[in-house]
């Protein structure tokens, strides 16, 4: 009898009417967009990977249905959802801090996108176990609701959102795609280039203590990233200013700096270029 008396009260709302049929509680709603969601990510992650020639299977992908059961009402997708929520919360975590630990070689951005995506996968599992063991939702998915007034879940409700979040995750996540292949392929050929120059007196042999870079370096985007990309930092010393360059190109390029009082002098940067480069610099006329 409690049962039913606690089953009337979920199924109750103030100004509904007693043949109006239930809908999914706002936990259930969230907890089924997320799986929803990330098993559509998977599946579209599956199919790019195949496409792009390096198939595997996830069975991530299959999260996707027991998110749709969870909205339509299905006891028994409530609970492998709880189980399924329960595994991928310490995978995560576990992948997570091993990547911020450096236990697993760091390469950037994969070990950085790795990371972020195992965190959020952690923390969307472990909200998912919470709320779907409380007891507004264990009652949800008891039947003691609909012993109550002959109430009913409206799944025609359940299934147009279910379908709303499905294209909404597929697009988000085509695009998602999309993204990383064009950024593979304007990078594809490319290789680090890390280097310090040295701007020196051809004359005298001493390094110079004011340099500049007359040109700046090269950081715009159009359809395709354009290469070389890099950054730069002048350091004084007290032998002298040094110039640290570090990024990305595809092909030698030429790098023009400058002093006060000297000509502008050119240095090639090649693919594997030496840790340090001396670069002469002529007195200017």
């Amino acid at each position: 009898m409690a049962d039913i008396a606690s089953a009337r009260r979920i199924s109750q709302h103030p100004g509904m009417k007693e043949s109006q049929p239930l809908l999914p509680p706002f936990h259930v709603v969230t907890a089924a967009a997320l799986m929803l969601g990330w098993g559509t990510f998977t599946f579209v992650g599956m199919v790019a990977g195949a496409l792009a020639g390096h198939s595997s299977w996830d069975l991530g992908f299959l999260i996707t249905f027991f998110g749709w059961g969870l909205l339509n009402h299905r006891r028994g997708h409530w609970i492998a959802s709880i189980v399924i929520s329960l595994m991928l919360v310490f995978p995560g975590l576990l992948i997570a801090g091993l990547h911020a630990a450096g236990k697993i070689p760091w390469t950037y951005p994969d070990s950085l996108r790795d990371m972020i995506s195992a965190g959020l996968l952690s923390v969307a599992a472990l909200y998912t176990f919470i709320v779907l063991l409380r007891r507004p939702q264990r009652e949800w998915f008891s039947r003691t609701v609909f012993a109550a007034g002959g109430k009913r879940v409206d799944k025609d409700i359940s299934a147009r959102f279910a379908v709303a979040v499905l294209v909404v995750a597929f697009f988000l996540s085509s695009l998602h795609h999309v993204l990383a292949w064009w950024g593979a392929e304007s990078l594809r050929g490319s290789y680090p280039v890390k280097v310090r120059l040295i701007p020196y007196d051809a004359e005298t042999g001493e390094n110079l203590n004011a340099v500049r870079l007359p040109e700046p370096p090269n950081s715009r985007f159009g359809r395709k990233v354009e290469l070389p990309l890099f950054q730069t930092g002048i350091t004084a010393t007290r032998e002298g200013s040094i110039l640290d360059l570090t990024g990305i190109a595809n092909n030698p390029f030429r790098v023009t700096i400058g002093g006060d009082g000297y000509e502008d002098a050119s240095v090639l940067i090649g693919e594997s270029p030496p840790d340090e480069i001396r670069v002469p610099m002529k007195r200017g006329k």
